[in-house]
């Protein structure tokens, strides 16, 4: 049994999901293992990422000059 898709890896640019195999029949006793991979990835279909941003908190506001035709 497979465990269900992991969230994305990253939220923008390369990003993979993973989910995980379960053996309900496994008895290292009787030598008897899961055959095959216990986990899956594939990629995420996410945005690129655009660049960098930076939020400060202002330090005072201005009020520019309009010219006003």
């Amino acid at each position: 049994m497979w465990s269900p898709w992991s969230e994305c890896s990253a939220t923008c640019g390369e990003s993979i999901q993973k989910r995980f195999r379960y053996c309900e029949n496994s008895d290292p006793k009787r030598g008897v293992d899961c055959k095959g991979e216990l986990m899956e990835t594939k990629p995420c279909k996410v945005p690129d990422c655009i660049g960098t941003v930076v939020l400060t908190p202002i330090q005072s506001w201005q009020i520019a000059p309009v010219a006003v035709q």
